[in-house]
């Protein structure tokens, strides 16, 4: 007996416990790899010189954990900004601000390469020099990983279609009630 419960209790309360843990998602490990790269033509003198850089970060990550993944983000983040201001401080040129700067995430067997999609979308990753630029282009690499590590959600297209009509009908019924 175990705090007055018969003992076959006992025995099913551990059952379903373990039955429990086991449900639970598998701990999954991946490595977490960003680069960021610029590749642009300027003049030096009177030659035409590419210069292509590039910036990479790794680090094992659980891709189950959010906090953990919100973490890793930041930290690439704050150390490709840090690496930016080190260039401006020593002179040494990195990457042009006025430029996208693009990036490659790997994860796993999910690859996301910004430099393969459409120019006006790459214009939308410049750092930019002040503190509001690169807020905003922080929120966008959030965006863009929180996109790669998430689990694809199995839905039918009819209720996809279903739920943009539903979309649709209150957006008609905000517009008449203006």
């Amino acid at each position: 007996m175990h705090r007055g419960l018969p003992r076959q209790d006992v025995r099913a309360v551990r059952i379903s416990q373990r039955a429990f843990a086991l449900s639970l998602k598998p701990f999954v490990m991946s490595v977490f790899s960003a680069v960021a790269y610029q590749g642009f033509t300027t003049t030096r003198g009177n030659a035409i010189v590419d210069i292509d850089q590039s910036f990479t970060f790794s680090v094992d990550l659980d891709t189950n954990n959010k906090a953990q993944r919100g973490k890793v983000v930041g930290t690439f983040v704050n150390r490709l900004f840090r690496y930016l201001a080190l260039q401006q401080a020593t002179g040494a040129r990195f990457a042009n601000l006025s430029h996208p700067l693009l990036m490659r995430f790997n994860v796993g067997k999910s690859t996301i390469d910004l430099g393969t999609i459409d120019e006006a979308l790459q214009s939308r990753l410049k750092v930019g020099h002040n503190a509001k630029a690169k807020r905003a282009f922080a929120v966008r690499v959030k965006a863009i990983v929180e996109f790669l590590l998430e689990s694809p959600e199995v839905v039918d297209i009819d209720d996809v279609i279903n739920s943009l009509e539903d979309i649709i009908a209150s957006d008609a019924v905000a517009e008449l009630t203006k």
